[in-house]
């Protein structure tokens, strides 16, 4: 969380690369009637909004508050997310499309195996509260940031700076398909 994922993503769109956003494909499957149904059991109706769709902003600040109740939310998403994002990057395979998957969950998600290259972008927690602020309070951001498990990666990218100088940092790392 915070640590730029998104911009880095961004910046290597600009190279070619078609990005697969795990997040906007979450967000997609909260439409799910299972799903939708499963956290409205969960975590009451309190998470609608007035079109009584999830509220993600609502969603939010009930379980990023609390780690048991991120559990909760994972568990009942993590399964139809991982099999959708398998689907999207077989798809994207056999269009023989150069791909960026922007994920914080890589591990949880079982797509390790599917990745030519991983890329760990990190950041400083206080840059990542600096980011974050607007959004979210430390706790929060803390139990985001506990329940994320680091991938093994093939290449880190420190990114406590400007827009500018992670740009310069992803081109030097060169990245081609294999």
């Amino acid at each position: 969380i915070g640590v730029g994922k998104s911009t880095a993503a961004e910046i290597l769109s600009k190279q070619g690369f078609k990005i697969i956003d795990v997040d906007k494909l979450g967000h997609q499957l909260l439409q799910n009637g299972e799903i939708k149904n499963n956290l409205i059991g969960e975590f009451g109706e309190k998470i609608l909004g007035r079109d009584l769709n999830i509220d993600r902003q609502k969603l939010g600040q009930i379980v990023f508050s609390n780690t048991e109740l991120l559990q909760k939310l994972n568990n009942i998403i993590r399964s139809k997310l991982k099999k959708k994002l398998k689907e999207v990057i077989f798809e994207a395979n056999t269009n023989k499309e150069d791909i960026i998957v922007d994920v914080a969950l890589l591990t949880e998600l079982e797509v390790n195996n599917l990745c030519d290259k991983i890329i760990l972008i990190k950041a400083d927690t206080e840059k990542v509260y600096q980011r974050m602020a607007k959004g979210y309070n430390k706790k929060q951001i803390l139990n985001v940031m506990n329940s994320q498990k680091v991938p093994k990666y093939d290449n880190i990218v420190e990114n406590n700076g400007s827009k500018e100088e992670l740009n310069e940092k992803l081109l030097a790392l060169e990245i081609r398909r294999i």
